[in-house]
């Protein structure tokens, strides 16, 4: 069986490209800058005490997965798996994998990446491959042994359901709201030795301090959170212009955010030396700060 019009976009946010891949399988006009600001992805920040290249991954997903819908997609976890997980767990995993695919509903899975499943045949799943002209992650899954994985066993499966979408100025309050909220809950969001909203700031400066700055986990967050940071500016500029240009808030936003994915992806630099690349995040730091002051002056005008 192969879902042969599926297709994943080489975004380094690479939950983002699956969701967009589901998007087109659906149908659903959606811009890529309101996929990402609709959904929250592009406010979020997530920083491990050592700067681990995970990230981008290990955050609970509560809050995107309640804002998908207003897009017209709705993600049903099916199950995550580690390497003490059971033959009689994998293959019951597999089973719902299929017969979703069978429906006509695409699937995913986390484990190093997000990947979109394109097909099955009798030995196991094609994955799809994030960026053309790599070999990571693996393009196949085996049934039941997942011997691809290797010793990096933690993988989770998710099927895809389409879903009647907001409109969009129902949409961008709550985006807003997601956003706030990761300012002023940080820490009750983040996951041990992990750190959210502005308190990521510190992690990632204090990461740079003790020696991190230079290895490939600095350079992987700033390339996802840059990313997010600039899709988060042309959510704005394209709210502004479906709003007919009612909210100057938005226009300032645009260009704020714009500024500051650009200086993040700059803070990737692996041959920036470590004082001046705390000086970056501390100026970054700063700019997200009245980002946050923006955000809270337009919701207010929203209400």
């Amino acid at each position: 069986m192969e879902m042969s019009e599926l297709r994943q976009l080489p975004f380094e946010t690479t939950l983002m490209g699956v969701a967009r891949g589901v998007a087109e399988h659906y149908g659903l006009e959606v811009s890529v800058p309101v996929l990402y600001g609709g959904s929250g992805h592009a406010f979020l920040m997530n920083i491990h005490s050592e700067l681990c290249p995970s990230g981008p991954y290990c955050w609970d997903p509560e809050g995107l997965d309640r804002l998908l819908p207003n897009l017209g997609l709705r993600r049903r976890s099916l199950g995550f798996f580690g390497p003490d997980s059971t033959p009689e767990e994998r293959a019951r995993a597999e089973s719902l994998v299929r017969e979703h695919m069978e429906e006509g509903r695409p699937c995913s899975i986390l484990n190093m990446e997000n990947q979109l499943i394109t097909g099955f045949d009798r030995r196991g799943f094609d994955t799809a491959r994030p960026w053309p002209g790599m070999d990571f992650p693996p393009a196949r899954l085996s049934f039941g042994s997942w011997e691809e994985l290797g010793d990096e066993v933690h993988i989770g499966f998710y099927a895809w359901e389409r879903c009647d979408t907001a409109g969009f100025p129902d949409l961008l309050p709550k985006s807003l709201d997601f956003a706030l909220s990761l300012y002023a809950e940080s820490s009750s969001r983040a996951f041990e030795d992990y750190s959210m909203g502005m308190e990521a700031w510190e992690a990632w400066i204090r990461g740079v301090e003790a020696g991190h700055g230079t290895g490939h986990g600095c350079w992987w967050n700033a390339m996802v959170w840059g990313e997010c940071r600039l899709m988060a500016g042309r959510y704005m500029a394209e709210a502004s212009l479906r709003l007919g240009g009612m909210h100057p808030e938005l226009v300032e936003l645009a260009g704020e955010y714009t500024m500051l994915g650009t200086g993040i992806r700059m803070a990737g630099d692996r041959s920036m030396e470590a004082g001046r690349k705390v000086e970056l995040l501390r100026e970054l730091r700063g700019m997200e700060s009245r980002c946050f002051r923006g955000l809270r002056k337009l919701r207010e005008a929203l209400r």
